[in-house]
């Protein structure tokens, strides 16, 4: 594995057809700035998915909190909660 800021990603666009984020979003949330640095993220995320890809985040937050960072316009994502 590598490590490094989920908000800079030095993959390549389009390198993963799924992407299993487990408390980073959460983490992102309950830190500072959190309007960019939830964009920094997202936006990262959305730039190494291939189209048709998933990401599949698991959140301790409820769906409310969580799923209007997800359905921003800029990443054209289909979001659904569970």
């Amino acid at each position: 594995y590598e490590v490094m800021d989920a908000r800079e990603l030095s993959f390549g666009n389009e390198s993963f057809d799924l992407i299993i984020d487990k408390g980073t979003l959460d983490a992102v949330v309950c830190g500072t700035d959190v309007k960019s640095a939830v964009r920094d993220l997202l936006s990262g995320l959305s730039r190494v998915l291939r189209p048709g890809a998933l990401l599949l985040v698991m959140s301790y937050g409820r769906p409310d909190d969580r799923q209007f960072y997800l359905e921003d316009d800029e990443y054209g994502w289909t979001v659904s909660a569970k």
